[in-house]
């Protein structure tokens, strides 16, 4: 099961990446990305070589940084919901090697303002009646087991 909520989780941070312009990253970087879940440990990799952008499911062992928290607390911060010296200093997330590496992927994550404002009100409007869907879809299957 472990596997099954780790791949669910990873894709999570995949598909926000996806949609994300990274054209504009100068700098090569791999940040190595520790999710500390009890239910989903595991690690991925958040890097951008030779203008080659690509977020995967495996270590990177010449990782130029990583960070290491839960995955609700790397997306904050990835999300710039939270600053980076706050996590850290609240000890929700630890850094390791150069936490520009952050700034970048925070950067990457932040979409022009005029554009999200639209997608983010329609996306807010339909998210919680699919996850009640899905809660009630998970109920109706917990039953008939």
């Amino acid at each position: 099961g472990n596997i099954m909520i780790f791949e669910k989780k990873f894709q999570e941070f995949k598909t926000k990446f996806a949609e994300a312009d990274t054209s504009k990253l100068a700098d090569s970087f791999a940040m190595q990305v520790n999710m500390t879940d009890e239910d989903c440990g595991g690690i991925f990799y958040i890097a951008n070589i030779d203008g080659v952008f690509s977020v995967e499911p495996y270590d990177y062992v010449d990782h130029t940084s990583e960070i290491i928290g839960l995955s609700t607390e790397i997306k904050k911060v990835f999300s710039s919901r939270i600053g980076l010296e706050k996590a850290i200093a609240e000890g929700k997330v630890t850094v390791y090697g150069n936490p520009a590496d952050v700034a970048t992927v925070q950067a990457v994550l932040k979409k022009p303002a005029k554009k999200a404002e639209k997608k983010e009100v329609a996306k807010k409007e339909a998210a919680p009646k699919k996850a009640a869907e899905k809660k009630s879809a998970a109920k109706k299957t917990e039953k008939k087991k």
